[in-house]
């Protein structure tokens, strides 16, 4: 039976966050690693070709292993989710992505100066009634979030510029003013959810014809 000689993971990581720094400045996000045994069975790692006939040569993405060890989402693997969770509990995709967008950028550590957290911009007695443990995981968050929201939908009869105003500002001051509340926050942040969402269905459309074609 081969021996390791040490755990390859932690060494790769490590080096790999390391370099994540200064890649930029290389223009790559990846790199060649080399195994090979010794004639003692104990297989040995480098980042250089070894002066060996036999090795094998490890093709490794640095940024995409630093971001899965961090747990950290790019923008389109967040927008993935966010269909895929929208679909599956059947709110518009385009819609709960525009709320993403004007909540948290797609940033899922976003925490605001009232302390609203993650992608959904859930505050902490919010996240706990909707039973989100971890408000910065992006999956509970969107759950949450969505299930809020659509909640908000079903309330003013899927009046869009209504729930996002209750989102924002509380249904309660909603009811109070007999609409969308008269705050600078909350206008801006239903116009910035109407927007968002057409021009996300739009692209959507685009992206359909195209599909048929």
């Amino acid at each position: 039976m081969k021996k390791e000689r040490f755990n390859a993971f932690p060494f790769l990581f490590w080096l790999g966050l390391s370099l994540s720094i200064s890649l930029p400045s290389w223009g790559q996000s990846s790199a060649n690693f080399y195994a090979y045994e010794q004639d003692d069975g104990v297989v040995q790692y480098c980042d250089y070709p070894p002066q060996v006939k036999t090795y094998r040569v490890i093709r490794y993405n640095i940024h995409g292993a630093v971001r899965k060890a961090l747990k950290v989402l790019s923008r389109s693997e967040i927008k993935h989710l966010i269909t895929e969770i929208a679909l599956e509990t059947g709110a518009d995709p385009a819609l709960i992505e525009a709320v993403v967008k004007a909540e948290s950028a797609y940033d899922p550590k976003a925490v605001s100066r009232k302390g609203a957290r993650g992608l959904m911009q859930l505050m902490p007695a919010t996240a706990a009634s909707l039973g989100v443990r971890d408000p910065h995981d992006p999956k509970q968050n969107l759950r949450g979030g969505i299930q809020y929201f659509q909640r908000m939908l079903q309330k003013y009869h899927g009046n869009i510029d209504l729930a996002a105003a209750a989102y924002n500002a509380g249904p309660g001051a909603v009811e109070r003013h007999g609409g969308i509340p008269p705050y600078a926050e909350t206008i801006d942040y239903v116009r910035k959810v109407r927007k968002y969402y057409e021009d996300l269905s739009h692209a959507e459309e685009i992206a359909a014809i195209y599909t048929v074609r």
